[in-house]
């Protein structure tokens, strides 16, 4: 929703027995209100570009939500509901510590050599236990 639309809907909410300042500060913190949103969303989103580990957080937070919000239209379905969060709970916790170890491993070069060092054992362990 645009400012504008914004500031219109905030006059408009307060009816026609509103006065002219009541409808002026209305917009005014709507204005406030519209400003703090934008600046917030685009603060997460430049979070999201720098770190994928927050980049995983805000995707699992807005499936949680899509989540509870299927839950609310469709309570017969809570059981699938509940599977669907379990499935994405596994996923997310794998994803995080992966994106973590990541992001860890970019923090200094030490931090990267010791990195590749561990995943390179981790590759050979796993290799010859499984024999390929």
């Amino acid at each position: 929703m645009h400012l504008e639309a914004v500031k219109l809907e905030a006059g408009m909410r307060l009816g026609a027995a509103a006065t002219k300042e009541q409808r002026e500060e209305a917009e005014k913190l709507a204005q406030s209100i519209y400003g703090a949103t934008a600046a917030s969303q685009n603060f997460n989103a430049i979070q999201a570009q720098a770190s994928p580990v927050t980049a995983l957080d805000q995707r699992h937070q807005q499936q949680l939500a899509q989540i509870e919000e299927y839950k609310i239209l469709y309570p017969q379905k809570i059981m699938e509901a509940e599977a669907a969060r379990a499935a994405i709970e596994e996923q997310y916790r794998q994803q995080r510590m992966e994106a973590q170890w990541e992001e860890w491993k970019q923090a200094s070069d030490g931090a990267r050599m010791f990195g590749d060092a561990v995943d390179a054992v981790g590759s050979s362990a796993t290799s010859t236990i499984t024999g390929y």
